[in-house]
């Protein structure tokens, strides 16, 4: 039987490496170009310009939302 010591309750979690930010970042793009069916040039991300950002990000039905009155809670 191996005995393993506790481990220290104030050692704080690792940092992400930057590989699993890119893998997160790779992720949530790939996700949302299939929701929405746009895509971004195929260049590094600190290539696109904020515009291109805005128009890839931008949730069309965020608008509907504005523009929409406020929701009521029912009569009791």
């Amino acid at each position: 039987m191996l005995h393993h010591p506790p481990l220290p309750l104030t050692k704080a979690a690792p940092e992400p490496s930057v590989p699993e930010d890119q893998a997160l970042a790779l992720i949530l793009i790939t996700a949302w170009a299939v929701r929405t069916g746009r895509v971004l040039r195929p260049v590094p991300i600190s290539e696109l310009s904020p515009a291109e950002l805005v128009e890839f990000w931008a949730d069309d039905q965020l608008e509907d939302w504005l523009g929409a009155p406020p929701l009521e809670w029912p009569a009791k």
